[in-house]
This record gives structure tokens, sequence and C-alpha cells, in this order.
């Protein structure tokens, strides 16, 4: 007799977003190749091509909001597993046999004192109720385990899965058309060094952006190229603004491209002189290493999982030493 397929329901909203967006595309793509799985998708809109051919449901509604928790039994389908590949998990009961949950990180947790009361009791309360119902929950590295398990006892549950990336994307010869296309839709026609990465307080733009102003006038006409949603989220990093209203002649020295399309972004990786990720704090952090796939050179934060995740194939630094940032900047592009 044949094995009777497993019911898998996943919800796959988040597909745009930055990080969680490169990981939900990945995971739905591999369990499309299982046979031993029938697939459903909680979608946000119709006619997304990367979920054709699977069985969607679609819901609209505004994802970490009262209504979200009060309709996903409603929106949720009997099936044997329902994965929620973040934090946002439903606290009610629904009508799946099983539930997993990928846990990227515990920011939420760990930098609580960015967020308001609400937020702080609305993530507590959805990583508590995670971390108790869920038969399974994956997370993107080792750091990241160790992060969960200091917040919750549930080391039993713990799988992890390292997150991948597509280096044939990032290493495919693109053509002189489709490149200038890119470079010309985003107005960018100077050598850059590139950030990649929302304005949020733990991605640690600003230690870049102390950096970068001491050596911008060294570097010309090197720009400071920054690919990410500038404006709208919830732990916005209002130091970034304080910081450049204070020292307003780096804002020709900078350029905001807001998102950009996961097509364009390798051409991105691929024409920049250099990358430099200075984050303080992630689960995973697939940058360093689509930008080494690109080909590009990589000054990398030595916090949190990244020397687990990039190895010996970056440049080390202190997030909080601008100084030395600045001179290794400058080391890298031979230019000061």
């Amino acid at each position: 007799m044949n094995k009777e397929k497993i019911h898998i329901c996943f919800d796959a909203r988040m597909y745009q977003h930055s990080g969680i967006g490169v990981y939900i595309l990945q995971q739905i793509e591999s369990l499309k190749k299982d046979s031993g799985i029938t697939l459903s998708i909680i979608a946000p809109e119709k006619n997304i091509p990367e979920f054709e051919g699977i069985q969607q449901i679609i819901w609209t509604t505004k994802i970490y909001s009262i209504i979200e928790q009060l309709f996903y039994p409603y929106i949720i389908p009997t099936c044997d597993i329902f994965w929620s590949p973040h934090y946002n998990v439903p606290l009610l009961p629904i009508r799946a046999k099983k539930r997993w949950v990928t846990i990227h990180d515990v920011y939420h947790l760990k930098f609580a004192h960015t967020l308001s009361l609400a937020q702080k009791l609305y993530a507590r309360i959805c990583f508590a109720t995670a971390c108790r119902l869920s038969e399974k929950i994956i997370t993107v590295s080792r750091f990241s385990a160790n992060e969960i398990q200091s917040f919750f006892d549930v080391q039993h549950k713990i799988e992890v899965r390292l997150n991948k990336v597509d280096t044939n994307k990032f290493s495919k010869h693109y053509t002189e058309e489709f490149t200038t296309s890119i470079l010309n839709k985003y107005s960018i026609d100077f050598p850059y060094i590139l950030f990649v990465g929302n304005i949020k307080p733990h991605k640690n733009l600003i230690t870049l952006l102390i950096a970068f102003n001491k050596i911008k006038e060294q570097i010309t006409p090197t720009k400071l190229l920054i690919v990410g949603k500038k404006e709208g989220f919830i732990t916005e990093d209002n130091e970034i603004k304080r910081y450049i209203e204070r020292n307003d002649e780096l804002t020709k020295y900078l350029h905001f491209t807001g998102l950009v399309e996961h097509n364009e972004l390798p051409v991105l990786y691929q024409q920049a002189k250099l990358f430099i990720f200075p984050s303080l704090y992630e689960g995973f952090g697939y940058p360093p290493l689509e930008a080494l796939a690109a080909g590009t050179k990589v000054l990398c934060s030595n916090a949190g999982p990244m020397p687990e995740v990039c190895g010996d194939k970056v440049d080390y630094f202190d997030p909080i030493d601008a100084d030395a940032l600045s001179i290794l900047i400058c080391d890298r592009l031979s230019s000061c």
C-alpha cells in the first residue's frame, strides 16, 4: 500500500519580507518537491507567481493583529501539520493535529526595551505559546538555538536547520543590458559600498554611518548605497535620522533605494566595491553569504551567529567600534 501523504499547511503571508521572505520561498520550494507531502499555503493575495500550482487560502488580515488571532481557527484547514515560519503563532486551538514553528531569533525578547508595552506583551505571549504548543521548534543556527533555550526550556523540541543561499542566483552572469537597467532604475551612476537591511536598531546602520562619515571625502566618489525599507517599521531606528540631521553634509554621499525586487538584488551585490554587515544581533544573516556568492568582498560584524555562518570567508570587525571599521574600509578599498 502507498503511504498516506502528510498534509502540511504553511503560512506564507510574509513571503515579500526581507530575510523571512527568502526563508519562506525556500521552504515552499522544498516542500513542493517532497512526494510524501500534500501542501497548502496561506497567501496574502491571488496570482503570486511563486505559488502557482499550490493549493492556496487567501487571507488579507493584518499580521500581528488581534483580528489575525481571532480568525486563525477558521482560516487554518484540517491538516496534519500547521507550520508558522515566524513567532506570530495561533494562540487559540486550531484544526491541525500538530504545530511546527520556526523561531529565527529572539530579538523581541532580548531587545524588549525597544518595544512598547503592548508589543512586549504580544511578543512574550506568542513566543511562550509557540514553544509550549509546538511539537517541533525549527531554528536557523546553533546560536539561535542557545538563545531560545535561555528563555524557554525546550531543548528537546529544537531542531537546527542552517539556512541556505541560492549561490547560482547571486553568482549568475547578468547581461550588461539588464545590469544597466537595474542601476538606472535606482539612479546609481557611482561606485558604492553596499548595505542591505532594514533600518532597525539591531541592524546597527549607525556604526556604519559614523565610520563612513569619517572617510567619505577620502574615498570619493564612492558612496554608501543603502538597500532596504526605510520607513514604517515597528522598531524604526530614530538614531539614524538624528545622526543624518546633525551631519547633513553626509546626505550627498548616501543613496537609499528602498525595497528592491528579489531578482534585482544580485546585480547590486555584484556591482558593489564592498559589502558591509554591521548587525548587532541576528538569527542567521543571509546578506553576507549572498554578497560572497556574488563575488564581493565582505566586512562582517563578529556578533551573534556571524562567525558560525560565515566562517573564515569574511573580514570581521567589532560592531560598536566605528573607528576600527573606518580603518578597515580604507584598507580594503586601498583608497586612504
